[in-house]
Parts: C-alpha cells; sequence; structure tokens
C-alpha cells in the first residue's frame, strides 16, 4: 500500500477518515476489552507486535501507518488530528 501523502489529496483525506473512524477505545491488556466506540463487538485483534507504543494513551487505538492500516496501536486519546470528517450519521 502507497504511503498516504503518495496518493491524491482527495484518496489522503479519506484515508485519513478511515483513521479517524477507526479508533476504538478500551483496555489493552491482551487486546480483550476493546470495543468499537458505537459499542459493535470487536473481533479483530491484529495489533503491532509492540502495540505500547506511547505512554498513557488513555484506552484509545488506531490502525497503524507503518502496517499499511492493517494492524492496531495505540493511540493518545489527547491528541488532535489535522483534519475534519464529514459524514451522514
Amino acid at each position: 500500500m502507497l504511503p498516504p501523502m503518495a496518493l491524491p489529496s482527495v484518496s489522503w483525506m479519506l484515508l485519513s477518515c478511515l483513521m479517524l473512524l477507526s479508533q476504538v477505545q478500551g483496555a489493552e491488556l491482551g487486546g480483550d476489552g476493546w470495543e468499537w466506540s458505537s459499542t459493535d463487538v470487536m473481533n479483530y485483534f491484529a495489533w503491532e507486535k509492540n502495540p505500547s507504543t506511547i505512554t498513557n494513551p488513555g484506552h484509545c487505538g488506531s490502525l497503524s501507518r507503518s502496517t499499511g492500516f492493517l494492524k492496531w496501536k495505540d493511540y493518545n486519546c489527547d491528541s488532535t488530528l489535522p483534519y475534519v470528517c464529514k459524514f451522514k450519521v
């Protein structure tokens, strides 16, 4: 998969929005206890080898760019993102 910056800007925004929408909340220990913020059951547990890459992330996660967005990693819940996603609810 190409890195987002190598794709056209529209595709980069789509990938960015998908990354934002993929955030989950839960407890990391072994990957169990995680759930989608919509409370749907999460049955995908492909974590990076070392998911604890940041201290005190606030129990959020995102898909990892370094794995082609195929594996999960910790994500700091307080981090701001450089884009806004709009979608129908």
